[in-house]
C-alpha cells in the first residue's frame, strides 16, 4: 500500500516529528500558507503583465521555503536558514517599485475590476489568514522565527499593490 493511513486518524508528520495532530497550529499554518501559494498560482496564471508573473512566481517559491521552515526544516543543505530577512527586503523593493508606477486610489477599492486584480485580492486575504496562523505558531512555539510573520505581512501588502497595478 502506498499510503501511511495516518491522515485517516487525524495525524500527519513534520520534519523529524511523527504523529502530529492535524489540528496542531503548525499544520494549520502550513495549510494556510499552502492556500496562499495556490491562490498566488491562480493570480500568476491570469496576470496580464509579464513582469508581475515573474514576481508572483518568486513569491510562490518564497512560500515554499516558508512552509519548509514551518515544517521544521530550519536549514537548507548549505547550512543557511531557509528563510531570512532578505526575502522581506526583496518584497519591500517590489512594493516601492510598484508604488512609483501607480496612482493610489482616493477611496476604498472593491475588488473585481479585472480577473487578475480579483485573483490578487483573494490571494491577499488568504495571505492575511496565513499570517494570523503563523502568529499563533510563533506564540506557541518560541523557536519559530518571527521573520516569517514580517514576510507574510509584506506579502499581503505586495498583493494589494500588484492588484492596483493589474487594475490600472
Amino acid at each position: 500500500m502506498a499510503t501511511t493511513l495516518k491522515g485517516d486518524k487525524g495525524f500527519t508528520d513534520l520534519i523529524k516529528e511523527d504523529g502530529v495532530s492535524k489540528s496542531d497550529s503548525r499544520i494549520e499554518a502550513i495549510g494556510a500558507v499552502d492556500e496562499a501559494w495556490s491562490a498566488l498560482g491562480f493570480a500568476r496564471a491570469v496576470a496580464s503583465i509579464p513582469e508581475h508573473k515573474a514576481i508572483i512566481l518568486h513569491m510562490q517559491n518564497d512560500l515554499h521555503l516558508l512552509m519548509s521552515q514551518l515544517a521544521g526544516n530550519k536549514k537548507a543543505q548549505s547550512g543557511k536558514n531557509t528563510f531570512d530577512d532578505s526575502h522581506t527586503e526583496w518584497l519591500e523593493e517590489i512594493i516601492d517599485d510598484i508604488k512609483t508606477k501607480i496612482v493610489m486610489p482616493k477611496a476604498f477599492i472593491v475588488s473585481g475590476d479585472t480577473l487578475a486584480g480579483a485573483a490578487l485580492a483573494l490571494a491577499r486575504s488568504i495571505v492575511r489568514r496565513a499570517e494570523r496562523r503563523v502568529v499563533s505558531v510563533v506564540e506557541q512555539y518560541p523557536y519559530t522565527d518571527p521573520t516569517l510573520i514580517k514576510y507574510l505581512n509584506r506579502l499581503s501588502e505586495a498583493c494589494f499593490f500588484l492588484e492596483l497595478a493589474q487594475n490600472a
